[in-house]
């Protein structure tokens, strides 16, 4: 099956970035598949474990004693599985960002269908640590903020418009980081340059990509859902089937995390185009690149040598002229008379037509 490559360094609206995000997706789906069974899986299965374990405790038929009991550590105990529920789905949220940002720049050098799970892994293992001190920045960003939900009216307002402004900014970051090996705060000062007369088309492209991630997510739990729900309805109330209507939840509490956290690839791929559509917007690194590939395939000059050709021609003159004499001295030298009694004897010139006529006589 042929793979048209998809152009990453362009200009494109909100609708074009998008459209490439499913594209790129579809191109690459072999890999993405991969990545998302042996690399990332592995993690959010422990997700889907705690999410078990959370659920499995819970006896939601006798929703009374759960009220009652607080003495017992049971409500203690749920919280510690919510904990880690929650810590465990943050790292492979972070472990499936590494790997799409990864997948993005292996595709931009191979391009589709040639990038290896190896080389995935390997892209990892180089820029992990730079995005890992990037997802630190958006935890205190986020997290340091929250107290402005407590002030009355406004404050929840701010904090979502902070909130909306710092994931945009820092989701361009991840793409700095790898492109263009900056870290730290040097690249989030590179995603806001770059977001300066764009952030509104970056803030749909964000909003858009989340909304769509979210339908997928919902689409693809609907079956578990339907499912967890029918065993609940046949056996709630009864007493001896509290566990199974646990497990029930609980497998469609894990699924719709897994697809949450797998689906989050097409806002990291939505958002990698986006850095390429700034940077194209900003500098036309792409077109540059492309002139400079037509022009090699064309045999055109280089333009650099090109534009210096003139100043090689006036060096090449100059030591021409340095080294020659110059023409007018050659022919002043070339019409100077012999001096008689050195070398001539006197038989040249009209003097030897004059002696020529005498001797006639």
């Amino acid at each position: 099956m042929s793979e048209s490559h998809i152009e990453l360094r362009q200009k494109r609206s909100l609708t074009d970035v998008i459209n490439a995000t499913f594209g790129f997706i579809r191109a690459n789906v072999r890999i993405i598949a991969k990545t998302l069974a042996f690399i990332v899986g592995p993690v959010a299965f422990l997700s889907l474990a705690a999410g078990l374990f959370l659920t499995v405790s819970l006896d939601i038929s006798n929703a009374d004693r759960i009220l009652q009991d607080l003495s017992s550590g049971y409500i203690l105990g749920m919280i510690g599985a919510g904990a880690i529920v929650l810590v465990v789905t943050t790292v492979a949220g972070f472990l499936l960002t590494v790997a799409t940002v990864s997948i993005v720049r292996l595709y931009d050098e191979h391009g589709p269908g040639a990038i290896a799970l190896d080389d995935v892994w390997g892209e990892m293992k180089t820029h992990g640590p730079t995005l890992l001190l990037i997802a630190v920045m958006v935890f205190f960003a986020l997290v340091l903020p929250y107290p402005l939900q407590l002030i009355p009216c406004l404050g929840p307002i701010v904090y979502l418009a902070w909130a909306l402004y710092a994931q945009t900014v820092f989701t361009i970051t991840y793409s700095v980081c790898v492109f263009e090996q900056k870290s730290g705060w040097s690249a989030f000062q590179r995603s806001r340059e770059l977001l300066r007369d764009h952030f509104w088309q970056s803030l749909g492209v964000y909003l858009i990509a989340n909304f769509l991630a979210q339908i997928l997510a919902a689409g693809a739990s609907l079956p578990a859902g339907v499912a967890s729900f029918i065993a609940a309805f046949f056996a709630w109330g009864d007493e001896t089937t509290s566990q199974s209507i646990a497990v029930a939840v609980g497998a469609f509490y894990a699924v719709l995390v897994l697809v949450g956290v797998a689906l989050l690839m097409i806002t990291i791929i939505a958002m990698s185009f986006q850095y390429f559509n700034l940077v194209e917007r900003r500098e036309h690194a792409g077109l540059r690149q492309r002139v400079e590939e037509m022009a090699d395939r064309a045999g055109v000059p280089d333009p650099v040598s090109s534009a210096n050709a003139p100043d090689r021609r006036r060096e090449d003159t100059e030591v021409h002229t340095e080294t020659d004499p110059p023409v007018e001295a050659q022919d002043k030298g070339s019409l100077e008379p012999p001096h008689l009694g050195e070398e001539d004897d006197g038989d040249s010139g009209p003097d030897r037509w004059r002696r020529s006529d005498t001797d006639a006589t």
